[in-house]
C-alpha cells in the first residue's frame, strides 16, 4: 500500500471491528515495512487456570488438572479403547472418590456416554 490514505483507512477499518471486541486493544500506524502492530489486553482468565485446580498437597503453590479435565481425558481414552477394541466390555478400577464424581457428573446430565457404551466402573 503506497498511498498513505489507503493506509489510514486500513487502520480506521481495524480500529473500528475491534471496538465491538470486548477486551481493549490499540493499534498503531502501519509502519514502513507495511506491518500493523496492535496490543490487545486479556479478558479472560488464562487456560491454565480454567484446566487446573491448586495442588492439594503443597497448599496451592503447584497445579494439577481440575477433575472436569481429567473426565474428559477419561472419556476419550475410554472411547478410543472402545472404537479400537473388539471388547464388548470395558472394566474401569476407579477410587471412591472418581466414582462419586462420575456419579455427580451423571446425574447432572452430563455426559454419561461412556456408561450408555457398555462400560462400567469398579
Amino acid at each position: 500500500m503506497a498511498s498513505e490514505s489507503n493506509r489510514e483507512k486500513v487502520v480506521q477499518e481495524l480500529k473500528k471491528v475491534l471496538s465491538r471486541d470486548r477486551a481493549r486493544s490499540k493499534v498503531f500506524p502501519i509502519g514502513e515495512l507495511g506491518i500493523v502492530q496492535m496490543t490487545r489486553q486479556r479478558v479472560r482468565p488464562s487456560l491454565i487456570h480454567q484446566y487446573t485446580d491448586p495442588c492439594p498437597h503443597c497448599e496451592g503453590t503447584g497445579k494439577v488438572l481440575s477433575v472436569e479435565s481429567i473426565m474428559l481425558l477419561l472419556e476419550r481414552a475410554v472411547r478410543r479403547v472402545a472404537v479400537t477394541s473388539r471388547e464388548k466390555r470395558l472394566d474401569l478400577r476407579v477410587s471412591r472418590r472418581w466414582r462419586c464424581t462420575c456419579s455427580r457428573r451423571r446425574r447432572r446430565g452430563s455426559s454419561g456416554s461412556s456408561a450408555r457404551r457398555g462400560a462400567s466402573s469398579t
